[in-house]
């Protein structure tokens, strides 16, 4: 009967138990943040720089896991088909979370429908730069020369569809000028044959820019902030130029399973967010000529709609299509 007694009073106990341990606190283990590019990309910059800050605050390992393919395709859609329970997460950049579904055919991936936004995190304002042997020193002057000899220039971009290519296209559509595309796999390719004066004209990223035009091996003649960029004051922005309200840039945020429970979602975007205030993340932010993007996880998925709606109508307008 003793025996029986303690049989009983074990089970009792595993089940009291069993309750408390299934509401264990967010997060009891490590989180995976997948980056869907190669490591020291922006992408991967920003999700070791936030993995950190999160690893500090909630006191769990954040490990990063690069899966590049497809233009960050494989790793985005990876994380889209994992469990919704906080521990696997992604930093997405536009490409992914704005621009793939809406250039490529067949994709398996809708952003707003497969996954949920929970911090944006920061914005790396682009730069139109032009080789020296080029004439314009203002966009002005470079409007008035492309026009003058129309289908006569090339641009450079990282990629088709990729940031770079849809800013030109939408600079061409309200400048009334037309270039030839010349598309590389990667900005590092693109800079190069535009350093060369293989091509003369680019948007390019200001942080990666700057020590060319430094070097005086390219000129910039705008920012695509609203504001000009602290990294070179000296240059005006695209809305000086006589473009108001033109602004784009690379920009990056955190997402997760569509399905994550919301106390999750809300528990990473105070941290993320606490984290964007601190002097560490600020000041390595600044460095890479980026700004911090803060906000609620419902301002995030807003920003991702206004983006999809904004290059959206540049895609249908030039007929972008990747294969």
């Amino acid at each position: 009967m003793k025996t029986v007694s303690c049989s009983l009073a074990a089970v009792w106990l595993i089940c009291a138990l069993a309750p408390a341990a299934a509401q264990a606190p967010y997060p009891n283990k490590p989180i995976r943040m997948v980056v869907a590019f190669p490591p020291g990309g922006g992408t991967d910059i920003n999700a070791r720089l936030i993995g950190a800050s999160l690893q500090a605050s909630l006191g769990q390992p954040v490990v990063i896991e690069n899966r590049p393919g497809a233009n960050g395709l494989v790793g985005t859609t990876q994380v889209a088909k994992s469990p919704a329970d906080g521990y696997t997460l992604s930093m997405g950049a536009g490409g992914p979370l704005t621009i793939n579904h809406q250039v490529m055919k067949n994709v398996p991936l809708d952003p707003l429908r497969d996954l949920a936004p929970v911090a944006t995190v920061s914005a790396h304002v682009l730069s139109l730069v032009v080789h020296p042997s080029f004439p314009a020193h203002s966009v002005k002057e470079l409007i008035d020369i492309v026009k003058a000899r129309r289908d006569g220039y090339s641009y450079a971009s990282a990629a088709i569809a990729s940031p770079h290519h849809l800013t030109m296209e939408l600079f061409q559509s309200l400048s009334g000028t037309h270039m030839v595309h010349v598309p590389y796999k990667g900005s590092g390719d693109a800079i190069k044959d535009l350093v060369a004066g293989q091509v003369r004209i680019a948007f390019e990223t200001v942080s990666v820019i700057l020590p060319h035009v430094n070097a005086g091996r390219l000129r910039m003649l705008a920012v695509t902030s609203r504001q000009r960029s602290s990294l070179a004051p000296q240059v005006p922005s695209m809305t000086e130029s006589g473009f108001p309200g033109f602004e784009s840039f690379s920009w990056y945020g955190v997402v997760a399973p569509a399905g994550t429970p919301r106390p999750i979602i809300n528990t990473l975007n105070a941290e993320i967010r606490k984290a964007l205030t601190t002097a560490e993340v600020r000041g390595r932010l600044s460095q890479l000529g980026a700004e911090p993007l803060s906000g609620t996880p419902d301002d995030m998925e807003k920003f991702m709609r206004d983006e999809i709606a904004k290059w959206g109508r540049v895609i249908r307008d030039v007929n972008i299509t990747v294969d």
